[in-house]
């Protein structure tokens, strides 16, 4: 549990590392062209000028590292998902309320607080 609880680690890491960039793996398979945008502009990298030249950074599978069930995982169980989301809440607004001062402040904000 405690490897997603990021509110916990990020005073540590933005401490070490001010330049440190946020990015939600979420918006990154959603939007990936505007996600490697902001990170190619964040290590001063102009993007690339047009489609030809976004295709190698955009084409093949995403990868996903560790253990995921073929075809998904299964449903979960309601009272599960309510005491993970109850668990997880305060976490998540700490974490929204530390990047309040990045691009995405407004992302972070309502992801804390959706409920699917």
């Amino acid at each position: 549990l405690i490897k997603s609880m990021y509110s916990v680690f990020t005073p540590f890491w933005r401490a070490e590392n001010r330049r440190m960039i946020f990015l939600r793996s979420e918006d990154y398979f959603a939007e990936k062209k505007r996600v490697l945008t902001r990170v190619l502009q964040h290590i001063g990298v102009a993007p690339p000028a047009d489609e030809a030249a976004w295709k190698p950074l955009l084409s093949g599978p995403p990868r996903v590292h560790g253990q995921r069930p073929k075809g998904g995982a299964p449903p979960m169980e309601a009272e599960t998902k309510a005491t993970l989301r109850a668990f997880y809440r305060p976490g998540l607004r700490e974490l929204a309320r530390q990047l309040a001062d990045t691009p995405d402040a407004a992302r972070w904000r309502a992801w804390a607080e959706r409920d699917d």
